[in-house]
């Protein structure tokens, strides 16, 4: 079985939008500080690297699934330049209660999970939302909450920076 390690998009990888705003095209992107840095290091790890993200605008019409797979397109060019690696990237595009996939709802994971045969006990869950982590504690991963803090996270960690050392110290 495969290890691997889950990470939310906005607020982990790049700069979140402003409230009620989303991430449209490439030049609204910006990378965290140090987070290709990062993704490089877990790159040299024994783990699949996921990104796991919610998209709601695309149901909302703010942007299309095209403009994403763009972003994304670019985001990994940056992220490989860097010498890191995304496996793949799981999107859920929907609005509230129309899919199994929205997080904290795991679709994602499991999707991941059949495709790749993902062990839970050896896998990882980063994220900066309670979301993020009620779905990760719903299929028994380990949780990190990056930011302001998830009570029921297993680490509770201010940088991706943090987390990559605690998995690296766990594995």
């Amino acid at each position: 079985m495969e290890r691997a390690i889950f990470l939310d998009r906005d607020g982990i990888i790049n700069k979140n939008a402003a409230e009620q705003e989303y991430i449209t095209s490439w030049r609204e992107f910006e990378f965290l500080p140090n987070v290709l840095e990062c993704l490089a290091r877990a790159a040299r790890m024994n783990y699949k690297i996921f990104v796991i993200t919610n998209q709601r605008g695309i149901a909302r019409g703010k942007m299309s699934e095209e403009d994403v797979e763009e972003i994304h397109s670019n985001m990994i060019n940056q992220i490989n330049d860097a010498g890191g690696r995304i496996d793949k990237i799981y999107v859920c595009p929907h609005g509230y209660g129309v899919c199994d996939c929205r997080k904290p709802l795991p679709g994602m994971l499991d999707m991941a999970k059949q495709e790749f045969n993902i062990s839970l006990e050896a896998s990882w869950v980063i994220g900066d939302a309670i979301s993020d982590i009620e779905m990760g504690k719903s299929r028994k991963y380990k949780t990190i909450c990056v930011g302001k803090g998830a009570g029921i996270a297993d680490y509770n960690v201010k940088s991706l920076r943090e987390a990559i050392e605690i998995i690296i110290s766990d594995s």
